[in-house]
């Protein structure tokens, strides 16, 4: 499936749509108009997708949670792709472990949202990110764990703690270094699972071998067990003759 299909449309009361792991490319304008009621949208693992063009989501004028994770080619979400108006609705968004560099400030009422997840993104350190936090409420900007974003000198800061400096002109962050992160990022991650499949993979073969050794160290113990029980030995046999 590389597309939203319209044929969605035939069921009128479809409220959850779950579309993870397809190769979908193109998020744009019309491709949801079939599904106005939905309430939930799962778009994780959408490894062809690299934007979210204006009103994608305009016509989900329900939409209470939207799922849009694990996306590696995703680096753009455009201001108005929930349309004009911001969706009040929108009550939970989860953003993890895409390619995004920023988020727009106006892509959404932040105001209203009770769960906001964007961890694990290659960030620059902006005025946008410094504006959402400032309307995200107590209860998300308080997750000192994290999202964290690139600034001057390659430094690393929690988003929720920068400050309006970062909204000053003369702001300028490492724009050098945030262009090559992208594919450490993604450098990182493909090591890092390497790394665990190989560990499993060695843990397997030690467990089997030791499980070879051990079985073939007990069949020659139990044939020598056997061999010696058959020895008779009588000490009168063996006294010299008097």
């Amino acid at each position: 499936m590389k597309f939203v299909p319209d044929c969605l449309g035939v069921v009128k009361t479809l409220e959850v749509l779950i579309m993870d792991s397809n190769p979908i490319y193109e998020m744009e304008n019309g491709c949801f108009d079939a599904v106005p009621n939905l309430v939930e949208l799962s778009l994780n693992n959408l490894n062809d997708v690299v934007e979210v063009h204006s009103n994608t989501f305009a016509p989900l004028k329900k939409l209470i949670k939207l799922h849009i994770s694990n996306n590696k080619k995703l680096e753009y979400i455009e201001p108005d792709a929930f349309g004009e108006g911001q969706d009040a609705t929108l009550k939970e968004v989860y953003m993890r472990n895409n390619a995004l560099f920023d988020i727009p400030s106006v892509l959404l009422d932040w105001t209203k949202l009770h769960v906001f997840e964007f961890n694990d993104n290659p960030l620059v350190c902006s005025c946008n990110l410094r504006n959402i936090s400032k309307l995200l409420s107590d209860r998300i900007t308080r997750n000192k764990a994290g999202p964290y974003c690139i600034g001057r000198e390659s430094r690393s800061y929690q988003v929720f703690s920068l400050d309006d400096q970062v909204c000053h002109p003369n702001y300028i962050p490492d724009i050098s270094f945030t262009r090559t992160f992208k594919s450490r990022f993604s450098a990182i991650r493909i090591a890092l699972v390497t790394t665990t499949i190989a560990a499993v993979l060695a843990v397997i073969v030690v467990i089997v071998i030791c499980f070879a050794k051990q079985r073939k160290h007990g069949i020659f113990g139990r044939n020598e067990l056997t061999r010696s029980t058959a020895v008779l030995y009588n000490p009168l046999n063996n006294q010299p003759n008097l």
